[in-house]
């Protein structure tokens, strides 16, 4: 079970303020991604196919490419299992550790009443 907590706390502080600002600059990091043709693309999709549950295997592209953050495949051993690392992440991407949790703790629910969860 679980149960959920509307806050309407709309300050500085808040945790939807948190979660705006935090999305604010999105449209302009989706118009840094790399775009590749088709003929790119499929070329991608052939080496995923030849991958394809091959082990050992260690991934021939780079992670050059990649949203600086991103997780990635590094390896998969002899008996399937999945190592990967992750790009360098600059300072200005690093989350900052929050003061309070934005979410409740999960609480036993006994009803949904009016839309009014009921718990303890």
């Amino acid at each position: 079970m679980f149960s959920l907590k509307f806050d309407t706390d709309v300050s500085q502080n808040s945790s939807l303020t948190a979660l705006v600002r935090s999305a604010s600059g999105v449209v302009e990091r989706l118009d840094s991604r790399k775009c590749y043709s088709p003929a790119e693309f499929e070329a991608t999709l052939m080496l995923r196919e030849q991958a394809h549950m091959k082990a050992p295997y260690t991934p021939k592209s780079g992670n050059f490419n990649l949203f600086p953050g991103t997780f990635y495949l590094a390896k998969v051993d002899d008996v399937h299992r999945r190592t990967y690392e992750r790009n360098a992440v600059p300072s200005e991407f690093k989350l900052k550790v929050a003061k309070q949790p934005i979410v409740a703790p999960i609480q036993q629910v006994n009803s949904i009443t009016n839309g009014v969860v009921n718990g303890h």
